[in-house]
């Protein structure tokens, strides 16, 4: 995981909680059979009530992840909009 860095509107996003375990991870094979998809916890988007929200924001933001090993550099990015759902 040390290889990728992923970025939320230019922000680095940390690889591990404040507990320590992994916000990055090889999880689920949507990319294909014997592929792994990468993902990310993006924790504190919560909304109550629907009128507030604490941490996240909905809206669109810019994601961009990062390999940098074995003497390749990669990089994709996608701008995306977040909604939050309210379930009261």
């Amino acid at each position: 995981m040390n290889l990728f860095t992923i970025l939320i509107d230019g922000a680095v996003q940390p690889r591990t909680n404040a507990n320590g375990s992994a916000n990055y991870r090889f999880q689920g094979s949507y990319c294909g059979a014997g592929k792994r998809d990468l993902r990310y916890t993006w924790a504190g988007m919560n909304v109550h009530p629907p009128q507030y929200c604490y941490g996240g924001r909905a809206g669109q933001h810019y994601i961009q992840v990062r390999y940098n090993g074995d003497g390749l550099a990669l990089e994709a990015s996608r701008l995306v909009t977040v909604t939050l759902l309210w379930r009261g």
